[in-house]
């Protein structure tokens, strides 16, 4: 299953993923977000809805991370699986559940002690617009690059990269300032 989702086993024994077997989530991907928050992700891809389990939780109050190194830089996601997979490829991760960033998310970016920050939003408009808008709201705080996607990228979204190879090769040569 989990290389069904490109999720590497050393990421999933990190963060503790599960699978549910039972009813009203039987076959989700069920992943601890914080305390007693869990994503709950539809593993049948008959669905895309997810959910997100404390009642009163708001995702721009929470971020996910997955901190992999003691390297001092950090790759902000719009979504889990985004974070999994930069993850997987050994690089400390982290995602905000959209493509907004909230001043709680940026307090909770700084506490990691990352103060090299790359932004990987999805390849898509809403994506590019939220790169910018994210770091305009960071540079301040840190030394910000975004990843820029060539055009013509053939992936939507950074779990889409299938290797690290064709991963490092987007970093090598779409990593910028604005």
């Amino acid at each position: 299953i989990l290389k069904m989702i490109n999720i590497s086993k050393n990421i999933s024994d990190l963060i503790k993923l599960k699978i549910c077997l039972t009813n009203p989530y039987k076959r989700r991907l069920v992943v601890p977000i914080i305390n007693n928050v869990y994503e709950f992700r539809d593993l049948t891809r008959k669905s895309d809805k997810k959910c997100l389990y404390e009642s009163g939780i708001k995702t721009g109050e929470i971020l996910f991370k997955v901190i992999v190194d003691k390297s001092n830089s950090i790759f902000i996601t719009e979504g889990t699986k985004d974070a999994m997979t930069v993850a997987g490829y050994g690089f400390n991760a982290c995602c905000t559940f959209g493509i907004n960033i909230s001043t709680q998310q940026i307090t909770q970016i700084l506490k990691t002690g990352k103060n090299k920050v790359f932004i990987m939003r999805d390849n898509d408009e809403a994506g590019f617009k939220s790169n910018c808008n994210t770091f305009r709201s960071l540079k301040k705080y840190c030394d910000c690059k975004i990843i820029k996607y060539p055009k013509g990228f053939q992936y939507k979204d950074p779990n889409e990269i299938k290797t690290k190879i064709e991963f490092l090769n987007l970093l090598r040569y779409n990593v910028e300032d604005i």
